[in-house]
């Protein structure tokens, strides 16, 4: 075997040069990438321009030993297959299940009483990424859709916040993947919708602050909230728009919505333990589908083609859960601002002044017919019984044209 080292020329050395610029501006990109971003600019440049990266190719072929850079201190130490030391590998599952520890500790300090629980109000983050690109450390996640829904137990959700992201240029060589994400996803374009998706990061943070300073309510400072599997990612967009916009975002971290629905759940149990006592117990609450296809929960452009990757509609989800689990615990009247209302009641069978919440009623069914009990469960007959799904009618959903039609 040929033990020759493959000649570097002048291209690589701008490739290592671009390289290291775009790492002191946050964005890791790996040399394989390079090429398809440092080619174009490459081409444009004089004679004049590359010839310093001609010479420092023709001094290494002369001198093919590596000179050490005196300002980068030396790697030693085993490394492994990527390249790293193995003494700077971080055990990722581990500071993870240390951070859910540490919001576990703070969400148990801060809700120590069932009034402290119920009149505090909270704000349920979603937001959704034009595309997924987890090998650019930077823009791992490129937001184009927001939504912020202030609730507590109380009084419901009664204020929201929505607004549709302009993600920015696409990373060169990423285009097909983020266009065929959007279609499996939320439909929308990837250049951003004409005339609503917004530029403006700056003043799009300004009203997401205004709009949590002016709906906070209770004791504490507010505290935002996103499910489990996407918190990560929520709390990366937040981050990014803050970058944008050139200033600090102004919350210190996204809660996982799991660790509260179990401390709440402990605060309304007599023994003051929560019955959910795994978080994937919890995980289930939060992935139900009864409301999927609810009509009014979603976006404008979403609740047309019943698109269920919606940012608004997910947050109203997130609220009918914590409704129907807690309402019931913590003796609260349920009203429309906590549940859906039941659109296929006949007028003149429920009294005007009392609020019959949708998934008591499945849809078709008229309120003074009888509806039998369905049992779901195993063992020896246990079960929960009553319990009515919707079907929906599922509809092949339109893709959203960058002119704004279907």
């Amino acid at each position: 075997m040929s033990s020759k080292k493959k000649q570097r020329n002048a291209f690589f050395f701008y490739m290592l040069d671009m390289q290291e610029e775009l790492r002191r501006q946050g964005r890791n990109v790996p040399m394989p990438q390079m090429s398809a971003i440092a080619g174009p600019k490459w081409s444009q440049l004089s004679d004049a321009e590359k010839a310093p990266y001609h010479i420092r190719a023709k001094h290494e072929k002369r001198n093919p030993t590596p000179v050490i850079d005196p300002s980068r201190p030396p790697r030693a130490g085993k490394m492994d297959c990527t390249g790293e030391l193995l003494s700077e590998r971080r055990d990722l599952a581990a500071e993870l299940e240390e951070k859910r520890r540490r919001q576990a500790e703070i969400l148990k300090s801060l809700f120590t009483s069932k009034r402290g629980a119920t009149d505090q109000t909270i704000f349920l983050f979603d937001i959704q990424p034009q595309c997924t690109l987890k090998e650019l450390e930077s823009d791992r996640w490129l937001p184009c859709e927001l939504a912020i829904c202030a609730y507590s137990l109380t009084e419901g959700s009664k204020h929201n916040y929505h607004c549709f992201i302009h993600p920015g240029p696409i990373p060169i060589g990423y285009r097909y993947v983020a266009q065929s994400q959007s279609d499996q996803t939320h439909m929308l374009p990837v250049d951003g919708l004409p005339g609503q998706s917004r530029k403006d990061y700056r003043l799009i943070l300004a009203e997401m602050q205004h709009f949590i300073e002016t709906h906070r309510k209770g004791p504490i400072e507010p505290l935002l909230f996103a499910k489990r599997d996407v918190s990560e990612r929520v709390d990366f967009m937040l981050k990014w728009l803050a970058r944008k916009a050139g200033v600090e975002f102004f919350i210190d971290q996204v809660y996982e919505l799991e660790l509260l629905i179990m401390q709440w759940d402990a605060l309304a149990s007599s023994s003051g333990r929560s019955s959910l006592t795994l978080i994937y117990v919890t995980e289930g609450l939060l992935n139900t589908s009864s409301y999927d296809y609810e009509t009014g929960i979603k976006c404008k452009l979403h609740d047309k083609e019943e698109n269920k990757f919606c940012s608004m509609s997910t947050v109203k989800i997130y609220t009918f859960v914590l409704s129907d689990h807690f309402c019931p615990k913590f003796s609260i009247p349920i009203t429309s601002a906590h549940l859906p209302e039941q659109p296929n009641i006949p007028a003149g069978i429920v009294k005007s002044d009392v609020f019959v919440p949708r998934m008591n009623i499945p849809r078709g069914v008229a309120a003074s017919q009888e509806v039998p009990p369905i049992t779901m469960g195993r063992g020896r007959g246990r079960g929960l019984s009553g319990k009515q799904l919707p079907i929906p009618q599922v509809r092949e959903p339109a893709r959203f044209t960058s002119n704004g039609s279907k």
